[in-house]
């Protein structure tokens, strides 16, 4: 994985600044079958072992948990279980419906924990895959310095 402007703590190594988490057409494409699936099943929560089947990527399956970070009227987890969300089928059918925007850039403040949402678009602007990864097909990891621009 490539990364970008990446600043770490000396001392023990951990990222001091934020680090982006972006959105991309495969993770539209793999909520539009976890979409698929809750309404042909009537529910609204869900195991991602139960939908990785509908997944047509190893990055789709390992990147689809990255959805609570971009919005969380939409998708998020469903108590404190790791890998069991629930889906807002109201705002989902909204978003693929091109009537709602989300964001579709996050940063993650690795010291506090703090998320920041940028970039909103609706589902027909969001860029395709290829925009995202290097020439191998890579996913790019950008980090950008902190408010105060200060690093340990």
């Amino acid at each position: 994985m490539a990364t970008v402007n990446k600043q770490t703590c000396p001392t023990c190594g951990q990222s001091v600044n934020e680090r982006q988490v972006s959105l991309f057409k495969g993770l539209v494409a793999a909520l539009w079958s976890v979409f698929q699936y809750c309404a042909a099943h009537e529910v609204s929560t869900f195991r991602r072992k139960d939908v990785k089947n509908l997944f047509t990527s190893e990055n789709q399956t390992t990147r689809f948990g990255d959805w609570i970070w971009f919005d969380p009227n939409l998708i998020r987890r469903d108590g404190l279980k790791k890998g069991h969300y629930e889906l807002n089928m109201a705002r989902a059918a909204d978003f693929f419906a091109g009537l709602v925007a989300i964001p579709t850039v996050v940063w993650k403040n690795p010291l506090t924990g703090e998320i920041k949402r940028e970039c909103p678009l609706f589902v027909y602007q969001i860029k395709g895959l290829s925009e995202f990864l290097i020439d191998n097909d890579e996913f790019v990891s950008v980090y950008r310095n902190r408010k105060s621009g200060l690093f340990y």
